[in-house]
This record gives C-alpha cells, structure tokens and sequence, in this order.
C-alpha cells in the first residue's frame, strides 16, 4: 500500500520534501499533491509550503495520525480513522480482527448503553472502538471494561493530575459530571459458550462543545473545562491504550489487583444508591466483586449482587 501525503510528511517531519519527490512516491502530477495538501491545511494540520523547498509538517493541531498511533501502540495490528460515521462500534462489527482500532472525529449515531445515543461533536471528543479476541472465560470479560475504565482514569492521572472517579460499572466522572463512556459489546459462540470477539467503545469528552443536549447538559463535562494544557488527542490515545493493554494481556491472573485499583476511585462504594427497575428504594453500596460485580444492601439488611444494569447516586424524590 502507498503511503499518503501526510504519512510521507510525517515520515519528514524535521524537514522540507518537495512536491515533485511526493509526487513520484505517489505517482501523482504535483498539482495533485498542491490539492491534497490544501485538504490536510483546511482539515487543520498546518503544513509550511515554501517555494523551492516544499512542504513540511509543523503541527496537527488535534488532528488524529494513523501513524503516529501505530508506531505508538505496539499491540495494534491496524488502524482505521473517519472525519465521519454513524457509530464506530457499529463500524467495527464490519471488521472484527484482533487489536483493529476505528476512530472518528465525529459519529452521527454514537452508541451510549441501554439503547442510548452519546454525543459526539466535531473533534470535540475521542471516539473510539477497539475489537480483541480474548481467550477468557464469559464470567471474566467483565473485567475487560474495568481494563477499559481504569485506563482512562490512570491515564488522566498522569497526564494532567485530576482525580477521575468510576460510577460502577462504566462511566467517568470528573466534579461530579459525566466526562467519558465505556460500551463493551460481544457476540458468543453458543457452541463452547465462549465470546467470539468484543468490540470495546470509548467516548471520552476532550473539549466543549456548543449547543450541548439538554437532556445531557447537567452532567456533561469536558476535559478542557479542568485543565489549562492544550489536549493533544493522538497522546491521549495513545496512553489510554497502552495502559489499557497493560491491563488487559494480564487478565484474569490480575483480576484482584484491578478490582482494588477500581474500588480506589469508586465514586458509589460506601453510599446510597437507587437501581433502575427497582423503584424508589435506595440501596447501600457495600462491596464490588472480584467479578466487578455489585454488592448492595436493602432497608431490611439484604444482600443483592449486581451484575449489570443502571445505578444512580442518591434517594429518588
């Protein structure tokens, strides 16, 4: 496969390369190259065009790099990324390989949990789904989402010292509001009853996005909103996957280490709850499985174990 424009300036980064050279890489006229070009700089990549010297990358300025990741990220076998596309999770279904990474600057139709949408503006975010082929049991692939979680929380950690917290099983929070989403998706083989694959979907919210859902607008937050660093989302990928592959090649040999790491930023161990279908009875939340399982407590003392479903933090009025 030929590399594309950007590949070959990246490839040059610490210099100017010629049109007629891209050209010939390419096999392209240079006026085709002058073209592409044009549609890296209005894309936001900026690029030094000099007469006689050619081109050179200066910054990508948020724009994501299919190189730059995969050079990054060794456990990933290819990378697909979209200005555009209903839902990247959806998408991955269409190629289910093992370590195939999809990620878009927008989704139209991006998937939330419970058949909900989640929003995802114009490079405002992180959208992105990984599909694996694990080799692990179905009572284990739970553990894959608190892989998941506990990779973004590591990661905004070292990043940019904030203090993120997991609302069981799947969402991180940053103030008390909603900054990123985990959807893990899979299909079973009813034969051997183990998982054919899993499709793995991250939403995480980079920075804030105008005219935000009212439905949404109370819990919404952005990460731009904590911080006061410019948010390159290539290194943000970059870590959470790495961490989240740090993680993920133990399992499930590393399942009660990672369950203390997610019980450290639970934001619902220790408190009241109400649980959806439940009614307006509120639950204590006493303990999180090695399974990741939730344990709560009812106004008569009973325990209930949770496996999945919907919580929320508080008394229903």
């Amino acid at each position: 496969m030929n590399p594309s424009i950007l590949e070959i300036l990246e490839a040059n980064r610490h210099k100017y390369i010629s049109g007629e050279e891209i050209a010939n890489q390419l096999y392209m006229t240079r006026a085709n190259v002058w073209k592409e070009v044009q549609k890296l700089k209005k894309s936001g990549i900026e690029i030094s065009s000099v007469r006689n010297l050619g081109y050179k990358l200066i910054d990508y300025n948020g724009t994501l790099s299919r190189s730059i990741l995969l050079n990054a990220i060794p456990h990933l076998n290819n990378i697909e990324i979209f200005e555009s596309i209903p839902s990247t999770n959806d998408y991955a279904k269409t190629r289910i390989s093992d370590n195939m990474l999809i990620l878009a600057n927008h989704q139209s139709k991006g998937k939330g949990r419970l058949g909900r949408s989640f929003y995802s503006p114009n490079k405002s975010g992180i959208y992105l789904s990984l599909t694996l082929l694990p080799k692990l049991d179905i009572m284990d692939v739970q553990l894959i989402t608190i892989c998941a979680a506990l990779s973004v929380c590591v990661t905004l950690e070292s990043l940019y010292k904030l203090e993120p917290k997991i609302k069981w099983l799947n969402d991180i929070y940053l103030n008390n509001h909603k900054l990123c989403g985990i959807l893990t998706e899979g299909e079973i083989e009813l034969e051997n009853n183990n998982f054919r694959h899993i499709i793995l979907g991250i939403g995480l919210n980079t920075n804030l996005a105008d005219d935000i859902p009212k439905e949404i607008a109370s819990i919404y937050t952005a990460l731009s909103q904590h911080i006061s660093v410019p948010i390159d989302r290539n290194q943000l990928i970059i870590e959470i996957l790495n961490n989240f592959y740090h993680f993920y090649t133990h399992l499930p040999t590393n399942r009660y280490q990672l369950i203390d790491l997610y019980k450290q930023r639970s934001n619902v161990l220790g408190k009241r709850v109400t649980i959806k279908n439940k009614g307006d009875e509120s639950f204590f939340v006493e303990d999180i499985t090695s399974q990741a399982h939730l344990v709560v407590v009812d106004k008569h003392g009973n325990r209930h174990e949770l496996n999945s479903g919907e919580i929320s933090l508080g008394v229903i009025s």
